[in-house]
């Protein structure tokens, strides 16, 4: 194992040194080796951090943890009194609600509106929240908020009970395998550094939850009672919708946006530099990473701005509809241009 590691620190040391002679000085790549946790400025940033972040982080992975926890339903149901299920499960809930009631589960990009991709317009950056998301039916405005609560209790009751079963086994520390603690170790590190990087979005939960899912089917092995629960598929379903629908709504999203952008650069009457089609275009694409262009945020500067609602100061121009998937409703891509209403 420590030559794994020393061979894999060697090969990222090997590939920043070439990254050094071919990123471009604007690069927002950071090299290692600018902080040391021999410095107080490391501590007292990663402590910052910490604050900020432990509440979403333990939330996404309570919340995407749920079908594996629903796998132990059958056996919590034949080896707990009902009175004791419904205690743990109160209490859990109530905890997540409290605990949870002023903290998003979605953070910037990714898993925002359940899109699975970035949705990189002007407003959005500024912090869109599952509330004020365009996008969103009220229907779901109202239950998603009560889904992640009560995912989260589930996967919270489920912990209650692995670690009573744990903790009442004798052999207990026996059964707690090197293999296990490789997960458990990988699984706190992967935290740490997600607590310690500058930039923070929610994409960088993915490996934390896969880590999670291998506790958890870790776990299960220590419940020779276990039994399949049909519950499990029947959530996954829901994930499935959400991921797979969600991935196909971004691309088509993503098409319109381009094929606006496409129609406004075409027209000989409009200079390019005038037109805001989102960040990824904008910044990313046309601009090469360059600062300069963090004026992206000023739309005094844009006579045509791509949007889903009218900033201020604009007027429709054109629009593209299109439907979603997750969740199921019609959209529409609005190229809003720099004027008033008759």
């Amino acid at each position: 194992s420590l030559l794994v590691l020393i061979l894999v620190i060697s090969v990222l040391k090997y590939y920043e040194s070439h990254l050094k002679h071919v990123l471009p000085l604007q690069a927002s790549y950071r090299f290692s080796g600018n902080s040391s946790p021999a410095q107080r400025v490391f501590w007292d940033q990663f402590l910052e951090n910490l604050n900020a972040r432990y509440k979403t982080i333990l939330y996404n992975v309570l919340f995407y943890l749920c079908p594996v926890a629903l796998l132990l339903f059958r056996y919590a149901k034949s080896n707990f009194r009902f009175i004791s299920l419904a205690i743990i499960f109160g209490a859990s809930t109530l905890l997540c609600y409290f605990f949870f009631r002023r903290c998003s589960l979605q953070t910037l990009n990714v898993f925002t509106g359940l899109s699975l991709g970035t949705e990189t317009f002007v407003d959005e950056l500024r912090g869109a929240s599952v509330e004020s998301i365009h996008n969103n039916p009220v229907w779901f405005k109202l239950i998603f908020p009560w889904v992640t609560v009560l995912f989260s209790s589930v996967t919270l009751t489920f912990l209650v009970l692995v670690v009573s079963r744990f903790w009442a086994n004798k052999t207990r520390f026996k059964s707690f395998t090197s293999e296990r603690a490789l997960v458990v170790l990988l699984f706190f590190g992967y935290t740490f550094f997600i607590i310690l990087t500058d930039s923070y979005f929610d994409r960088y939960h993915i490996p934390l939850i896969t880590l999670g899912m291998i506790l958890c089917f870790q776990s299960l092995r220590l419940i020779p009672e276990f039994k399949f629960s049909i519950l499990f598929p029947g959530v996954m379903l829901l994930f499935t919708y959400a991921s797979v629908f969600g991935t196909k709504d971004y691309f088509t999203r993503t098409r319109k946006t381009w094929g606006a952008y496409s129609e406004l650069c075409k027209n000989p009457a409009i200079d390019r530099s005038t037109i805001n089609p989102g960040f990824e275009i904008y910044f990313w694409n046309d601009g090469g990473n360059d600062p300069a262009l963090w004026d992206f945020f000023d739309k005094n500067k844009f006579t045509y701005v791509l949007e889903y609602e009218a900033p201020e100061g604009f007027i429709p121009f054109r629009t593209y509809k299109f439907q979603r998937y997750s969740p199921f409703v019609e959209d529409s891509l609005v190229v809003f241009k720099r004027g008033k209403l008759d």
